[in-house]
C-alpha cells in the first residue's frame, strides 16, 4: 500500500517456495526475537532500521508469508505532532502521565502517528504494547 492505494508487483518472485521459505526465516532475525517453530508459527518484530516485521508459516498459515511495514516519517516532537491551540496544555499532562507511569492508550487510523507521539518525548519511559493488533491481521 502506497498513499492509501494498494500496490500489487506481478513481476516480483520468489521462484521457488524453499526461496521464499529461506527469506522468511531470515527477515525476522534481528536482536534475536526467537525461534520460529510449529509450535510458535508466527514471530512479530522490529528491523534495524525500525520497521515492523510480522512473519508466519505452515501450521499458522497457509504458506511461508512475511509482511513488512517500513516507517517513512521521522520521529518527530510532540510540539510537531500536536499543531492545536492551546497544546502546551495537553503535551504537559501527557508529560506528567508517562512519567507518573500512568497507563495511556493512544488509537487512531493507520498513518496518524501514534509511534511518533509516543516516542516523540523521553523513550525510557514507555512500553510499546501492539501485537494484539497483528495475531488480529494474520
Amino acid at each position: 500500500m502506497f498513499q492509501g492505494k494498494s500496490i500489487r508487483l506481478a513481476f516480483l518472485s520468489f521462484g521457488k517456495e524453499s526461496e521464499l521459505k529461506r527469506v522468511c526465516q531470515n527477515i525476522y532475525k534481528y536482536n534475536n526475537p526467537g525461534q520460529l517453530s510449529d509450535t510458535n508459527g508466527f514471530k512479530i518484530n522490529e528491523m534495524k532500521d525500525g520497521s515492523r516485521v510480522v512473519v508466519v508459516r505452515p501450521s499458522m498459515s497457509e504458506t511461508w508469508a512475511f509482511f513488512v511495514r517500513k516507517f517513512d516519517v521521522k520521529r518527530a516532537t510532540l510540539e510537531q505532532i500536536i499543531t492545536v491551540p492551546g497544546k502546551e496544555n495537553a503535551i504537559d499532562l501527557l508529560r506528567f502521565l508517562v512519567k507518573g507511569a500512568r497507563i495511556i492508550s493512544l488509537t487512531g487510523e493507520q498513518g496518524c502517528r501514534k509511534n511518533n507521539n509516543a516516542y516523540g518525548d523521553d523513550r525510557k519511559y514507555i512500553r510499546n504494547n501492539e501485537p494484539s493488533y497483528y495475531r488480529n491481521c494474520i
